[in-house]
């Protein structure tokens, strides 16, 4: 028994020292950079993180919101991810604004500049969804283009039987179609609205910097109103509201500043509210 211990310790040792040659400073730099994470979740509130002493950079996972669903009838859009390396400064704030899912049950945007869903003044089970929220990364307290460092796109709210636009990427994703939903924001400029082509309807807005559009509200108790687009670096356009012809919200966009690195944009993966991971 006691040889057999002998010829196994002899047998990995010449195993490890066949394999020392293979193991190159390539390899070694596969291992884990940063052996620290904190995830900040949905708040409502702007959230701050201080940078440790000594973290010089840091790898960020950013989501975006979902928008609001019809139960049984249509899914809101959902909210895009950006992964990517800053460069940070120790002891230095930054800020994380976390957006929020919208309601699946009423046209009211949360907490990330979702558009608001469009309403029906005589049927409530008809108002559109509202937009999901963006995240974002922030050097300040105040979301600007100037302090934004990494955006993720949330998506387009819903309307009954169409489903929102996907939030994420250099460019959102677009409503239901081509006409009657809100287009996804860009890097240049918000999504189109959708197309109003009935008489009692009020127009959908387009998206905006930082914020989707509202959805078209209607004046027709029967009729289904449009639903709000996405938030993010530019939001998604609202959806038409209408009788036959109506929208869901479009897409909001994602963004990266220029000093980041390694950048994987992700169309469309998260569902609920938005969240931050960094690893540092």
């Amino acid at each position: 028994m006691v040889k057999n211990y002998f010829f196994l310790f002899f047998f990995v040792l010449g195993l490890c020292d066949g394999y020392k040659s293979q193991i190159t400073n390539d390899f070694i730099s596969l291992s884990p950079k940063y052996l620290n994470s904190i995830q900040f979740n949905y708040s409502g509130a702007i959230q701050n993180w201080v940078c440790p002493a000594n973290v010089t950079s840091i790898k960020l996972e950013v989501f975006g919101a979902e928008g609001g669903s019809y139960v049984g009838s249509a899914s809101g859009g959902m909210g895009g991810k950006v992964s990517c390396f800053i460069p940070v400064t120790p002891g230095s704030t930054y800020y994380l604004v976390i957006g929020g899912k919208a309601a699946n049950s009423t046209n009211v945007a949360v907490y990330g500049n979702g558009g608001t869903g469009g309403t029906n003044p005589s049927n409530s089970n008809n108002f559109g969804r509202a937009g999901g929220g963006l995240s974002a990364f922030l050097s300040s307290a105040t979301l600007t283009q100037s302090s934004a460092i990494v955006i993720a796109g949330g998506g387009g709210g819903a309307s009954s039987g169409r489903n929102g636009g996907n939030g994420g990427g250099l460019s959102g994703s677009i409503g239901n179609d081509a006409t009657r939903g809100g287009k996804g924001g860009t890097q240049l400029s918000g999504g189109a609205s959708g197309s109003a082509l009935d008489s009692q309807i009020t127009s959908p807005q387009s998206g905006s910097l930082f914020t989707g559009g509202n959805g078209g509200f209607i004046n027709s108790g029967t009729w289904n109103s449009g639903g709000g687009g996405g938030a993010g670096y530019y939001g998604g356009g609202g959806g038409a509201g209408g009788g036959n012809y109506y929208g869901s919200g479009g897409g909001g966009s994602s963004f990266t500043f220029s000093d980041a690195k390694n950048i994987v944009h992700t169309n469309g993966i998260n569902y609920g509210n938005g969240k931050i991971i960094i690893y540092y």
